[in-house]
């Protein structure tokens, strides 16, 4: 783009405009007026700043040159003079009003970009509104230089006085030395200052959402005027402080040698640590540019720069604040450089949402109006749209003035409740730290007292008592009390309870005999069956503890387990003996066990001895032995007893290994409350149908499922069948809200997602599935147990922030067996009860939600970096299941194609083949295009995998998690190779080839497919000269997606990829019309002459020139090199349309797809659902209709040449309507784009309802496209 007399930041405001033309980018700026005011005199005043302002006086427009102000003339413009006085609330009347011009957006192309004047609510009170388009200027031209001026120029008005000196700078000054900087080094020096300040990861900080204020506090609610940005896209709130308490802070802030403003930013800073949970947040700053010659300009000349900060918790706020005027120093060198060259620079450009964090923006210079007499405060206002929370700090300028506090957000991201929980935190952290500024940093939290107490008391599970007792004795009662009840199955095999006591109680004396007893272990390796659960009841009996082994582990691994333990004996069954390393432990085969009928009772033991040591995964690769007390394990089901209530006529199937820890209650708690357990066949836990098939057959009531498991289990058709459920639980993994949906569906019982590790005895908290929720809780705490969420120096967190979930009370194991330093790093002194209690650091992150509940959030651990971002695996696979042809989902992070190694995300998806209705027909497999599309729609660019691999099903553990480990490395197939004719394309080949890591690429390979992603499409492309133009910017993924050289514009239907090549892949397109609009797999006519619904898919040809991308606020917005600009409009759901020039009827889904050869004589275009037979004259048709995927874009173009559109036709201007351009001796809709005669349907309101018909300005009968599911012939076209 041109630098016409605009600046870098005009540029980028105008871009986001032409994007989201609906949204009203306006900065409003109230004052709030005490005293007599003449109103003529003001608007007078007010038409004499505005004449002066050049800057202001001007409409944007962009022709082959580039973007350039054009100037109008303000001459005859009058300011608003409004009275509401008698309204029944005058007050509530003026916002009313404000809103309204607040609301409408403004045509930079013709529109006069101001509405100023004033509303007089009552006796001596009037309000000053000045609303600009912020493409004009920025808060400090509104709030300081223009409205200071027309409060000047009043009072020499209303002293008949000439009028003062001191306009504003002409526009020209400030365009002049923005050019000057972009052709000068100091421009290459800040491009690469920011290349390296925001190299490698970006810990940007962004406030959680879900956060509400404090209960125990003061109730407030919104400021006055913080409506006002709904419109805008965004949700406000204001808090206010005391003035009272704003001079005891600017006492305490001279004592301290520093000043409020600083304070306040130092405060921020240490919030977005302590809410962000990061040491060093990157943050973003203000600045402003009026400096030397600037002083007095008008123009949009400020600027938000990123910040690095790093808080110590130890230092105090002036510290803080001293460190942070350093480091705002350092940057302030390289302000110049506009935010959108700085995304640009880091490979940012296109991020729907900044990616360096919350804005924090100090305003220390509002100074309050004198109007000859009369006072104006600052009101409030709007300062424009933004991407991330920003936190405004302001008084009103008059002495005495409260401090208020605004923060403003997207919401795409955050909610009015956010908004409010987030303002009404700060101000309590605020206020802690201005109170003192010597206070260290980390001793100040957002938590009031009342609230710190409930947290640490309130949240814990209940406190019970019941009489002590170990898992022995609970056995032995049972026993007693119910005999000959049936106490386990096994296919053909029953064992009564009298029966399982006898033979456990005879297997208990051998093992006491042979040195088994309290403090030792009994290692038990025999597969799934009734004799492994009379070994386990009586390694329990002999007072020992067990200690499972998998003997489908590897060899390796039960070694290092049997010599980690150092178990007295080892029990098995013959045909497992064989398959066991061979150790020096004493081995027993249960087969071959002497019989004795003598009574052996229990050996004596205590709870607080061990049950049993189950081994799971350590981080340094060596397997840890957990050792749970029988008092953990007894309080556990004790719990679990009395939530669930099972009986005598209960059945509990055991299918999960005994070398994971549900094992635990699915073996104990249907022997201790009477019920049956039905033991399933040794792997047959892998086999959702045999599961189904048992579950019916033995009236099995109560089942667990991993959640993986569970999602086999639900597609399984056998399983519906099973009627006699009662409840099933699930823990292990996430549970994902649409698999609990599905399963409530199909099956309708109870779901309870329990959570707990290993270190814990079994669960520690649980939660029951309620219809249509959209988040899955892990729940509220057992009996006994508290759960903390915390920060890094082990303070809570309050309600709706991320922490590290630690977990105390009476189920914590002992520790790791053998570990002492690995104990005590993860067992640790509890700092919230008495003397010597501990707690155990899952590294699970988590959250309290408002209703008391916590909410899992992933491993720590597990968290990668993305291009600098945070991601969460997770995140990514609910995204994906939620597409209706998605069975399950799995996202990992591994190193990427590209020479630097950088980890790129792969997602492996299982289609959802059931054919349960869905338009999505994927028997054949899972279109990978149309997902990549449908996740592009609803994830950040950072978050869309790089490459998907469909798969049949994920790979399990043997404990029947996710096995991460053994998803396969994704395979990148090149096509056929053609090396590179033309020197563009050897260029281009060399450059995906370097970015890639391959020795070569040839015309055909896809950038993406081979597994780059849209980041890496940044380190080839060269960055533009200074000064250049906007055609020479980066583009985004849609351009060039393979060296192929694009070849002539071509006015011939798109070519379909042959089946045998590479799936065509959808850009991400911006859609701000129609929600959830998702990105085609193919062109779909719209009925528009700009062409295809199109998406820019690889392996197509547009019909106008090939479309670099750039970037918008919220995606990626295809668009024609040069002057040509095309962009990719939403439109409404249209999953099966066919091309307009094809032969035949044109109802939906039936039309042919063109595989070759020219269109002769294409007739002009019609409709979708217009043509008839024979009309269209195509040659060259076959095959089946593409399949388009709901959504689909809208390409527009301001240029069309002749030759290039069907017909003759001139593409529309919409939503920015310019001069007709039909061709000779046809008629042109004046302002309307396509000459009616020529079969167009151009649209006349900026917001074309998607089945609303207008008529163009020749007056003939006009018709957006129809809805998909309308009939053929439905809509009609222009001219006919």
């Amino acid at each position: 783009m041109g630098c016409n007399g605009v600046t870098s930041a005009q540029e980028a405001m105008w871009l986001a405009q032409e994007l989201a033309p609906d949204v009203p980018n306006n900065v409003a700026t109230l004052w709030d007026i005490d005293g007599d005011l003449d109103t003529a005199l003001l608007a007078e005043a007010i038409r004499a700043a505005v004449a002066e302002a050049g800057a202001l006086t001007v409409n944007f427009r962009r022709d082959d040159d580039g973007l350039r102000p054009i100037a109008r003339d303000p001459a005859g413009w009058e300011p608003f003079r409004l009275n509401v006085s008698e309204a029944a609330d005058p007050a509530d009347a003026a916002r009313g009003i404000v809103a309204g011009l607040v609301r409408r957006p403004f045509d930079l192309t013709g529109d006069a970009l101001w509405r100023i004047g004033s509303i007089r609510t009552g006796p001596r009170r009037h309000l000053l509104v000045l609303v600009f388009h912020h493409i004009l200027t920025d808060a400090f031209g509104v709030l300081t230089l223009l409205s200071g001026r027309i409060a000047e120029i009043y009072r020499a008005l209303h002293a008949g006085a000439a009028l003062p000196g001191g306009a504003p700078n002409p526009p020209a000054d400030a365009a002049g030395k923005d050019t000057a900087y972009r052709a000068s080094k100091r421009f290459a020096d800040a491009e690469r200052f920011w290349r390296d300040y925001l190299a490698g990861e970006l810990p940007a900080a962004r406030l959680p959402t879900g956060v509400r204020p404090d209960a125990g506090g003061p109730a407030g609610g919104p400021g006055y005027w913080d409506g006002l940005t709904a419109p805008q896209g965004m949700a406000t709130r204001t808090a206010t402080v005391p003035a009272g308490e704003l001079a005891a802070w600017e006492h305490a802030a001279d004592a301290a040698g520093t000043a409020v403003p600083d304070l306040v930013a130092s405060a921020a800073t240490a919030f977005l640590r302590h809410m962000c949970g990061l040491p060093e947040p990157l943050l973003t700053i203000t600045v402003n540019h009026r400096v030397g010659a600037l002083r007095r300009s008008l123009g949009l000349l400020s600027n938000r720069v990123p910040l690095r900060s790093r808080v110590d918790p130890e230092a105090d706020f002036v510290q803080l604040a001293e460190s942070l005027g350093r480091e705002r120093r350092r940057v302030l060198r390289h302000s110049r450089h506009d935010i959108s060259l700085i995304k640009r620079a880091t490979g940012h450009a296109g991020d729907a949402r900044s990616p360096f964090g919350a804005v924090v923006n100090v305003l220390p210079s509002v100074e309050a109006l004198d109007l000859a007499g009369a006072g104006a405060r600052f009101a409030g206002g709007t300062f424009g749209v933004i991407d991330e929370v920003m936190v405004c700090v302001y008084t009103d300028g008059g002495p005495g003035s409260d401090l208020y506090i605004r923060f403003d957000a997207p919401r795409a991201e955050y909610d009015d409740q956010d908004v409010a929980g987030l303002a009404d935190r700060f101000v309590t952290f605020l206020r802690a730290a201005l109170a003192d500024p010597r206070t260290p940093v980390g001793e100040v939290s957002v938590l009031g007292a009342a609230e710190r107490r409930a947290l640490l008391t309130e949240y814990a599970g209940a406190a019970v008592a019941p009489p002590p007792a170990t898992l022995t004795e609970l056995l032995d009662r049972q026993a007693r009390a119910t005999p000959d009840a049936v106490a386990v199955t096994f296919e053909d095999t029953r064992l009564t309870y009298r029966e399982l006591d006898e033979r456990s109680g005879r297997l208990a004396a051998l093992l006491a005999g042979r040195g088994a007893g309290p403090e030792r272990f009994v290692a038990v390796a025999v597969p799934r069956s009734p004799e492994l659960v009379v070994a386990l009841v009586a390694v329990l009996r002999a007072g020992a503890a067990y200690v499972p082994v998998d003997p489908d582990y590897p060899a390796a691994r039960i070694a290092y387990m049997l010599a980690d333990a150092g178990p007295a004996l080892l029990l098995t069954v013959k045909d497992t003996a064989d398959r066991l390393p061979r150790t020096d432990v004493p081995l027993i085969t249960l087969d071959d066990l002497p019989i004795t009928d003598a009574p052996v009772p229990p050996a004596p033991h205590r709870g607080e001895h061990p049950a049993y040591m189950i081994y799971t995964s350590g981080s340094t690769g060596r397997p840890k032995g957990a050792v749970v007390t029988h008092a953990a394990i007894v309080n556990r089901l004790r719990w679990m007893q009395d939530r669930y209530r099972l009986d005598g006529s209960d059945r509990v199937l055991q299918k999960t290994s005994a070398s994971f820890d549900v094992s635990v209650w699915e073996f104990f708690w249907p022997l201790t409350t009477g019920a049956t357990l039905v033991v399933a066949r040794p792997d047959g836990h892998r086999d959702p149908g045999y599961l189904a098939g048992l579950i019916r057959r033995a009236g099995v009531t109560t089942v667990h499922f991993v959640p993986s498991m569970l999602a086999e289990f639900v597609t399984e058709e056998t399983a519906a069948a099973a009627t006699g459920l009662r409840r099933v639980i699930c823990s292990g993994e996430a549970l994902p809200a649409e698999l609990a949906a599905r399963f409530h569906r199909v099956f309708g019982v109870p779901l309870h997602n329990l959570y707990g590790p290993t270190e814990a005895a079994v669960d520690v908290t649980a939660w029951q599935y309620r219809p249509g929720a959209r988040t899955i809780p892990i729940g509220t705490p057992i009996w006994n147990t508290a759960l903390y969420v915390l920060d890094d120096r082990l303070r809570p967190l309050p309600p709706g922030v991320f922490g590290d979930l630690y977990i105390a009370g009476a189920g914590l194991a002992r520790g790791y067996h053998d570990r002492p330093a690995l104990t005590g790093e993860r067992f640790v002194a509890c700092p919230f009860g008495p003397p010597g209690r501990r707690m155990y650091r899952t590294g699970d992150l988590a959250r309290w939600n408002a209703d008391g509940e916590l909410e899992f959030a992933g491993r720590a651990d597990h968290q990668v970096k993305i291009r600098g971002f945070r991601v969460e695996p997770q995140e990514i696979e609910t995204a994906l299941t939620g597409h209706p042809g998605v069975l399950r989902a799995a996202v990992v992070a591994r190193p990427g194609r590209g020479a630097d190694g950088a980890l790129q995300l792969f997602a492996y998806v299982v289609p959802d083949t059931r054919g349960d209705g869905t338009e999505w027909d994927l028997h054949a497999g899972l279109d990978i295009a149309e997902l990549r599309g449908f996740a592009a729609a609803r994830l950040p660019a950072h978050l869309v995998p790089a490459a998907f691999v469909a798969l049949d099903r994920l790979p399990l553990t043997a404990n029947g998690k996710l096995d991460r480990a053994g998803l396969p490395e994704p395979e990148f197939a090149g096509r056929a190779h053609r090396p590179p004719r033309t020197g563009g394309e050897r260029l281009l080949a060399e450059a995906f080839a370097e970015v890639l890591g391959l020795s070569r690429i040839g015309v055909d390979d896809d950038f993406f497919t081979l597994g780059a992603t849209a980041s890496g499409r940044s380190r080839w492309w060269p960055a533009p000269a200074p000064a250049a133009s906007h055609s020479a910017r980066a583009p985004c993924s849609s351009a060039a997606p393979s060296p192929r050289s694009p070849g002539p514009r071509s006015a011939t239907p798109p070519r379909r990829p042959s089946p045998n090549s590479t799936a065509a892949e959808p850009v991400r397109c911006h859609c701000p019309r129609w929600p959830g609009c998702t990105p085609s797999a193919a062109p779909a006519w719209t009925g528009s002459p700009s062409g295809w619904c199109w998406n820019c898919p690889r392996g197509w040809t547009s019909p106008v020139s090939p479309r670099p991308c750039a970037p918008s606020s919220t995606g990626t917005t295809c668009c024609a090199p040069g002057s040509r600009t095309t962009a990719c409009w939403c439109r409404h759901p249209a999953p099966r349309t066919r091309p307009p020039w094809s032969n035949g009827s044109a109802a939906p889904g039936t039309g042919a797809v063109r595989t070759g050869g020219p269109c002769s004589a294409p007739r002009p275009p019609r409709p979708y659902g217009t043509s008839t037979p024979g009309q269209a004259g195509c040659s060259g048709w076959s095959g089946s209709t593409p399949r388009a995927a709901p959504g689909g874009c809208w390409s527009r173009s301001t240029t069309w040449p002749s030759t290039g559109c069907p017909g003759g036709c001139c593409c529309p201007t919409w939503p920015r309507p310019g001069p007709g351009c039909g061709p000779a001796g046809r008629p042109s809709c004046p302002r309307w784009g396509p000459p009616c005669a020529a079969g167009c349907a151009p649209w006349r309101t900026r917001r074309p309802g998607p089945d609303a018909s207008r008529r163009c300005r020749c007056g003939a009968s006009c018709s957006p496209h129809p809805s998909p599911r309308s009939a053929p012939g439905r809509s009609t076209p222009c001219g006919t």
